[in-house]
């Protein structure tokens, strides 16, 4: 994003532009700032995370933390053309950090979302089985190829970013977090997908 920035701006004061000029720059800036403070922001969470201990986690009620996070991106969602859902049931509390798991059910949305096509579906599930919660988020978008499937918890692997369905492609992030996330909650992740048809992701706590 700095490199699309700085050579933009270069252009720029070379010569005087016609205004148009300006205003189309300043519009991919903006999604460059927002690329790269996504980055910064992806960066730090890995870095503190590593730094949280067992003294921060408390007894968390996931399903008003997947619920708040639901009704935050449903704005996102209906942007994309995207319906969001959730059917969720009443689950035990579980031990955990809070920003972590905002963080968790974040970035697994707007996966869905951004990874999604115009009209598609996003539907959450939360429920107890047997001694376990069931966090499932699946989506009708353009699936996982099977080439990328063993690498997307992989730190800044992107795969095919032309699957992407939103401009704001990720840093290859994501999903690295979303798995540290899970493992420091003593939980397991598990992603089904058919390319074309959509992405199942079963995080079990």
């Amino acid at each position: 994003p700095l490199t699309v920035m700085k050579a933009g701006t270069e252009a720029l004061l070379r010569q005087e532009r016609e205004a148009q000029v300006y205003v189309r720059y300043l519009t991919d800036a903006h999604e460059e700032i927002n690329r790269m403070t996504n980055l910064v922001n992806n960066l730090l969470f890995l870095i503190k995370h590593k730094e949280v201990g067992k003294a921060e986690e408390v007894d968390l009620d996931l399903g008003e933390i997947v619920d708040r996070q639901v009704q935050a991106f449903l704005p996102y969602a209906e942007l994309q053309k995207v319906t969001l859902t959730l059917s969720k049931e009443p689950v035990a509390k579980i031990s955990g950090v809070a920003e972590s798991l905002h963080r968790l059910v974040q970035n697994l949305l707007k996966n869905a979302i951004d990874y999604n096509i115009a009209g598609g579906k996003v539907a959450v599930s939360l429920k107890p089985v047997a001694n376990t919660i069931n966090l499932t988020i699946t989506d009708t978008g353009v699936g996982i190829d099977s080439n990328d499937k063993d690498k997307i918890f992989d730190r800044f692997y992107r795969g095919d970013q032309s699957r992407t369905a939103t401009s704001q492609t990720g840093s290859g992030l994501g999903l690295s977090i979303v798995k540290s996330i899970v493992e420091a909650h003593h939980g397991t992740i598990d992603i089904e997908s058919k390319k074309g048809e959509g992405t199942t992701v079963l995080v079990t706590f």
